[in-house]
């Protein structure tokens, strides 16, 4: 079994790894050096959604510690985070103390200004907001989700266990392991590289490893082409399959042949699953760059390097071209321009 190879971390830990990753790698393509030292914290519903389809479908005892699921309607935007921030401060007194109409009007400040009166104002607070104020309270920390939320994720994961292609790959039997949330970490041009892999189906009998990335959205399954390549999965798909399969070699795992990095994608739009296997040709140009038109992909391997050499040089404001070209970045005539 492969299970006793890989690490033995736990996500937070693996999280505070201060290798190379997915995520490094996108936010340094779209943000440029400034990517690497700013660490925005994302959060939103799909992301929240996403997050309870993956434990509900692969570690049922951490959706428990993670999530608490409430019978209220859930206050959004403004009045969601003035409750939520005026939960945090009253925590970090000694004593916790249920908030006074004073503090709360103070909380909530920003929401619906159209209400001046301050009774109505406070009456329509305590409709609104207060009942989750008394959820946050019982959730102890954990992030709180909608009944409806919850019972469209399990039937999203229930529609995931009976498609034709995901029930063999959930399915335990003799000489077949299947592993959640692997994390593995590998040296690339000696520079260190994390991955975690959501799911890893490996056939001992047949000898066939099949790595796979659940993704979730609020889209139609015909548009996650789009989606691929807007949220720039072809360098998830390179990058995770890279290291697998040097990972495997570096622990003399020869004998066993790798099926195409997989995407299965489950729209909370339809609640349909599609499957989407990666090809060689989109892998390799991926690692070793392309062009698209005038877009320039410069592959996996450089940006890798730069980053290293950016992380190295403490250098978060400019490019490293910028720098070596001492500022001068000549323009170029565009492919698409026709000269008379």
């Amino acid at each position: 079994m492969f299970k006793d190879i890989f690490l033995k971390i736990t996500e937070p830990e693996y999280r505070d790894l201060p290798y190379t990753s997915y995520s490094t790698i996108k936010s340094f393509i779209k943000e440029g050096p400034k990517g690497l030292r700013d660490k925005k914290k994302i959060s939103s519903i799909y992301i929240d959604y996403g997050n309870l389809v993956e434990l509900l479908l692969m570690d049922l005892k951490k959706f428990y510690i993670k999530f608490y699921v409430t019978d209220i309607k859930i206050p959004v935007d403004i009045l969601k985070e003035g409750i939520e921030n005026l939960y945090e401060s009253k925590i970090m007194d000694i004593e916790f103390i249920y908030p006074t109409d004073e503090e709360i009007l103070i909380a909530t400040a920003d929401w619906d200004k159209r209400i001046t009166k301050k009774e109505t104002r406070l009456n329509k607070l305590k409709e609104k907001a207060l009942p989750y104020f008394d959820e946050l309270i019982k959730a102890k920390n954990r992030t709180i989700i909608s009944n409806e939320m919850y019972y469209q994720a399990r039937l999203g994961v229930e529609n995931i266990k009976n498609h034709y292609y995901c029930k063999d790959l959930l399915t335990s039997k003799e000489n077949i392991e299947i592993l959640f949330q692997v994390p593995i970490v590998v040296k690339i041009n000696n520079i260190d590289i994390k991955i975690l892999i959501d799911w890893l189906y490996i056939d001992h009998y047949n000898k066939i490893i099949i790595p796979i990335d659940l993704k979730t959205g609020g889209f139609h399954n015909n548009t996650f082409e789009f989606t691929f390549w807007k949220n720039m999965y072809h360098i998830q798909g390179s990058l995770y399959s890279t290291v697998l399969i040097k990972f495997l070699k570096e622990n003399k795992i020869f004998d066993y042949s790798y099926k195409p990095f997989t995407f299965i994608y489950l729209s909370s739009l339809t609640n349909t699953v599609t499957i989407h296997p990666l090809s060689k040709e989109i892998l390799q140009a991926t690692w070793n760059g392309y062009k698209k038109g005038d877009f320039y992909f410069k592959g996996l391997n450089k940006y890798i390097e730069l980053i290293q050499w950016h992380k190295d040089n403490f250098e978060f404001t400019y490019d490293k071209e910028i720098i070596d070209n001492k500022d001068i970045i000549p323009i170029k005539v565009p492919l698409t321009m026709i000269i008379c």
